[in-house]
């Protein structure tokens, strides 16, 4: 669960998670959000009493998994992801993970996913020797090794790269927009998007979200026009 707070003074906003960590059941995580500033600090509230591994028999997950098309992780509780994740893979249900940044723990978890998300942190720490390079650059020197031949979707891999680009246009809020693109993720394997498709469709959904401050108010809907070429 997750929700968004405008709160500014510093007390109300400590009162108000000491409250949250003692009497909230399930985990949640909070947005604040600072109006004049444009910030955000999202606080992780993880419930009470904590989840284990044992909270989950067999049972009951075969339950959860029944009819399933695939299974979302964030990098919460990732023990538990970790015993779910293995049932998933003897089942042949394929996995999106949300690893963020590095945390102790998720490697096991993100050899078992199909689909990673990451933040560029994550593919550092990885590879501390990555490079940056514009991304215009890299698309030239991609394009190049296109085959001309074919008009068929195709994908040109690349080695992990760190990308900066000019001119990114209104940047509002950035607040939510890993869990945008993440949505968008989400919704791109439900519609059998190609991996290309896929990755422009949820990039763009991400932009739209930053140009307006708050977790959603910039979500574009299906009918959007951003999203147009997408849905034909």
């Amino acid at each position: 669960m997750s929700c968004v707070v405008f709160i500014q003074p510093f007390l109300e906003l400590t009162a108000l998670c000491n409250y949250l960590e003692l009497t909230t059941m399930s985990m949640c995580d909070l947005e604040f959000l600072d109006k004049l500033c444009k910030s955000g600090t999202c606080i992780h509230i993880p419930g009470f009493p904590p989840m284990k591994t044992d909270d989950l028999p067999e049972s009951s997950l075969l339950t959860a998994l029944n009819g399933a098309r695939f299974v979302y992780f964030d990098r919460r509780l990732h023990e538990t992801a970790l015993v779910v994740a293995h049932e998933e893979v003897k089942e042949n249900i394929p996995i999106l993970m949300d690893a963020g940044r590095l945390r102790e723990g998720l490697d096991d978890l993100v050899k078992l996913a199909d689909y990673v998300v990451c933040a560029a942190r994550f593919l550092q720490a990885q590879d501390p020797s990555t490079e940056e390079v514009d991304v215009d650059k890299l698309l030239e020197s991609l394009q190049t090794r296109k085959n001309g031949s074919t008009h068929i979707p195709t994908c040109i891999s690349s080695s992990v790269t760190k990308l900066h680009a000019e001119g990114v246009g209104t940047l509002i809020d950035t607040t939510g927009a890993g869990d945008a693109f993440i949505g968008a993720v989400l919704y791109a394997i439900c519609a059998k998007f190609a991996p290309e498709k896929m990755l422009c469709f949820a990039a763009t959904v991400a932009a739209s979200k930053c140009r307006v401050l708050g977790a959603r108010s910039g979500l574009p809907h299906r009918t959007d026009p951003c999203l147009a070429s997408f849905m034909q």
